[in-house]
């Protein structure tokens, strides 16, 4: 059982959604948190209000070579003393036929969904190592088990951090370093259609399959729990994922 209190954590996409309430919920444990986002605004607000608990980098992880990726380690050592958790939780999707998409737009998807995290995930690798412990989690989607026309870019971009995901989490085995993939359906309260692509369609009658609370709690109880290395929210996702993956069904939005 890993004990939240005290432990200190790194939570990319802090600002909004999924990544504000983990961050919120670390910390009412007891946990330290470094907040990485690109609105400083939003970091500040969180700064403020858990003074000596939270702490941040603004950081855009679109950047080709993500420079502020280095700098988040070194922060996380300067004002946590070190790392026990790293949440890969930034991403965000464009909608649109592949052609339609600016190459800004796919690229970006691409370095935040996949490259980003892969990189963060390099660096804190480099420091768990040498104290043969910590836990990585990486906040995928369902959407990897099917092809959704329309978030095609997104959709890869997961499928392919879900890949590297599933294989480190093999080779880590013995390490004492436990690589956690959460998988959850369309969340509520959370800005996934805010891009402006999404306005072309109108999404206001999607069905949702959780809420932002149940995929903090479940994210948070996974970290607890030292077995806990995949977590799908709902649990009926991994089921549905295997029936898509063996008919490769196509979904239109």
């Amino acid at each position: 059982m890993v004990e939240i209190n005290g432990l200190r954590a790194i939570v990319t996409g802090a600002s909004k959604g999924v990544g504000r309430l983990l961050s919120i919920k670390l910390i009412e444990r007891g946990a330290k948190v470094l907040g990485v986002a690109r609105s400083r605004e939003l970091l500040r607000e969180l700064e403020k209000k858990y003074n000596g608990m939270f702490y941040s980098v603004q950081c855009d992880l679109a950047s080709t070579t993500c420079t502020c990726c280095g700098k988040i380690i070194e922060k996380a050592y300067k004002v946590l003393g070190g790392i026990d958790v790293l949440v890969n939780n930034a991403g965000y999707a464009v909608y649109g036929r592949i052609w339609e998409q600016s190459w800004e737009d796919v690229y970006g998807q691409v370095m935040v969904n996949m490259v980003s995290a892969m990189h963060l995930t390099h660096l804190v690798l480099k420091e768990m190592f040498k104290q043969r412990k910590g836990v990585i989690v990486f906040v995928l989607t369902g959407a990897v088990y099917a092809y959704i026309m329309g978030l095609a870019v997104y959709g890869a971009s997961k499928a392919g951090l879900s890949y590297y995901a599933e294989v480190l989490k093999q080779e880590l085995e013995g390490s004492g370093i436990r690589v956690v993939t959460v998988y959850p359906g369309s969340i509520k309260g959370t800005e996934f259609f805010g891009h402006p692509s999404f306005r072309r369609k109108d999404f206001t009658k999607v069905r949702w399959d959780t809420n932002v609370e149940k995929v903090v709690d479940k994210i948070i109880e996974a970290i607890e729990r030292d077995n806990v290395t995949k977590v799908y929210i709902p649990w009926w996702i991994g089921v549905a994922g295997k029936v898509a993956q063996l008919f490769g069904m196509t979904i239109s939005l």
